[in-house]
């Protein structure tokens, strides 16, 4: 499975508007999910500088902070606390 960053680097931008905000929704949703699972911190925080809600959470009501912390990645951890993440929101 590639990385977050790999991943990212290789997206092609559409100039095209979604058709199904929705899943344009849950696309953006799950890769910032698996961002926090690899504890990929700086490509996280330019999602959360772009606008992402910290505390937003997947289908099963996982938020980013969770599964950081869930997989170890302490200096993921960190960064979300420190923009507002919930340590206290349960799934």
């Amino acid at each position: 499975m590639p990385s977050c960053a790999q991943r990212f680097s290789s997206q092609a931008v559409s100039t095209q508007p979604a058709t199904d905000p929705t899943a344009l929704l849950a696309e953006v949703v799950a890769f910032a999910m698996d961002c926090a699972r690899q504890g990929e911190t700086d490509l996280l925080a330019r999602y959360l500088d772009g606008g992402f809600p910290v505390d937003h959470p997947d289908a099963d009501g996982n938020t980013v902070l969770m599964l950081a912390a869930y997989h170890g990645h302490a200096g993921t951890v960190g960064l979300l606390l420190d923009r507002g993440a919930d340590p206290d929101r349960l799934n």
